[in-house]
């Protein structure tokens, strides 16, 4: 069994070039079509798993803070599945150490801009007492990532309706900077948000044993908003579809169908 590192980065390269592969958006399903073909040449069974989805894409988004007299722009992101502003939001910031149900800084929100220093956590609960906040809008610091570059990032989808606010991220140091130096803010969001469809593609390697165990691998091909989304999960794709080829050529034990335990599979 060998593996051939040049079709792994023509895999890459084709799934790069469908970027960005937002989940329920053509380029998404080109990437589900392309991966369900190279897992077809293999001969592996393929089946295709349709499920809806809250499809998002956003067309622009802007973040400026004012200095004495002049507006200076702030390189920013939206937070996936962010709702629009509908236009241009402005108002004085409102600095919000750890987003928790029980920090009173949320309290002084209202129709204001809400600067959060980190993200929303592990509690879901956590969004729903921003919302409850009623600011115009969030700008939220990465503090995982610390960098001087915005950081793409999105919810778990079924937190997707949590997030009421329109909601970006900025450079984890530009927002040190902002705190340290306060001022009135303007966030502007242009996202689409409707129902769509999207989709998993499971394939099967069938073998010759019946008391065999299986084998699961996964990655997903669909992407964040930005870039070419090589880690984004081109590689992992890349990577499960060079497997399954080199598996096909070599003899494997049959397993059964009763149970994930007895099956061989790669799914992506």
């Amino acid at each position: 069994m060998t593996f051939e590192p040049r079709q792994l980065m023509r895999h890459v390269e084709k799934l790069c070039d469908l970027s960005p592969r937002l989940t329920g958006t053509p380029s998404e399903a080109a990437a589900a079509d392309y991966t369900a073909a190279a897992l077809e040449r293999v001969g592996a069974e393929v089946t295709r798993q349709v499920f809806p989805i809250t499809r998002w894409e956003c067309r622009d988004v802007a973040v400026e803070v004012r200095r004495g007299h002049q507006w200076h722009s702030l390189r920013a992101l939206p937070i996936g599945h962010s709702p629009s502003t509908r236009g241009v939001v402005e108002g004085d910031m409102v600095v919000v150490e750890h987003l928790t149900a029980d920090n009173p800084a949320l309290r002084a929100c209202a129709d204001k801009i809400a600067v959060v220093l980190g993200m929303w956590g592990e509690d879901a609960a956590n969004l729903d007492s921003l919302a409850r906040a009623k600011p115009a809008a969030a700008v939220f610091l990465d503090d995982r990532l610390p960098s001087y570059e915005p950081v793409q990032d999105s919810l778990p989808m079924g937190w997707v309706d949590k997030l009421r606010v329109p909601a970006v991220t900025i450079p984890y140091f530009e927002g040190w900077d902002l705190v340290r130096q306060p001022g009135r803010l303007r966030v502007r969001v242009d996202c689409l948000v409707e129902k769509g469809e999207s989709q998993n593609v499971i394939a099967r390697l069938v073998g010759s044993h019946p008391g065999a165990g299986g084998i699961l691998l996964s990655a997903h091909h669909d992407s964040v908003a930005i870039g070419r989304a090589a880690d984004d999960d081109a590689t992992g794709v890349a990577c499960v579809l060079e497997l399954a080829r080199a598996l096909a050529s070599v003899p494997r034990r049959q397993i059964g169908r009763a149970s994930c335990r007895e099956r061989v599979s790669t799914i992506v």
